[in-house]
């Protein structure tokens, strides 16, 4: 399956869940994308949100890339404050950690 197809995708069932039925189109929404490592595909990510937000408008995408090892500390971190991103992309078996 293509990266674009599992960004899509996840991008559509974060906004379907983080979106109150009744306000989608009134409210103005953030959601957070964190992502493993991969900043060269920092276009990509840009296409993307920005063909999502055509269709989904007063939403926000905040991408966050973290490297190697400030990945898990970072997901932990915003897990324990009650500030998870809304999608999490993982290479691989990641999760495990």
């Amino acid at each position: 399956m293509k990266r674009r197809t599992i960004l899509q995708a996840a991008l559509a069932g974060a906004t379907t869940l983080a979106l109150p039925y009744a306000s989608r189109a009134q409210t103005p929404r953030k959601l957070s994308y964190l992502t493993w490592n991969i900043a060269d595909q920092e276009q990509l990510f840009k296409d993307e949100f920005a063909d999502f937000q055509k269709t989904h408008p007063g939403v926000e995408i905040e991408w966050l890339d973290k490297k190697g090892t400030e990945f898990a500390a970072f997901y932990q971190t915003q897990i324990v404050a009650g500030t998870a991103p809304d999608v999490v992309d993982l290479q691989g078996a990641l999760w495990v950690e």
